[in-house]
């Protein structure tokens, strides 16, 4: 029932309370009128409370932020504009590192062929080609 006693003291009602709030009835057939004023009171007690608490929620959602709190726009600016950095970088470092592989890959490339010419030459003309050793 209640969060506090059923009668008076500020107690807030809750839904079901007052759903199934029963009156006793009084020798003429109807209520006892001190039992219906008295959960009346104890009901506007309550949903007066709720009104002032929702009143100042409102409040507190449209007031200005609190010294110091972050402006939520302002951060998903700045998320955006790191995010925008980091992507600008990594597309700087795939170029760089596509630049050096195609530099190795003409290395490797020009090596190559000076070996095939070295080797074709030994072919044609054996007494040109010497042989190194390594110590």
């Amino acid at each position: 029932m209640a969060q506090q006693g059923s009668k008076g003291g500020g107690a807030r009602l809750m839904p079901a309370d007052i759903q199934q709030k029963e009156f006793r009835v009084s020798r003429f057939g109807g209520y006892k009128m001190r039992d219906v004023d008295e959960f009346l009171d104890q009901l506007t007690e309550s949903m007066t409370a709720v009104v002032a608490e929702a009143e100042q929620l409102r409040r507190h959602a449209g007031a200005a932020p609190v010294v110091g709190a972050p402006d939520l726009d302002d951060v998903s600016r700045q998320a955006d504009e790191i995010i925008a950095r980091a992507r600008e970088e990594a597309a700087r470092i795939v170029a760089e590192a596509k630049e050096r592989a195609a530099s190795f890959a003409g290395a490797s490339a020009a090596a190559a062929t000076s070996a095939v010419t070295s080797a074709s030459s030994c072919r044609v003309s054996p007494g040109s080609c010497r042989a190194t050793r390594k110590p």
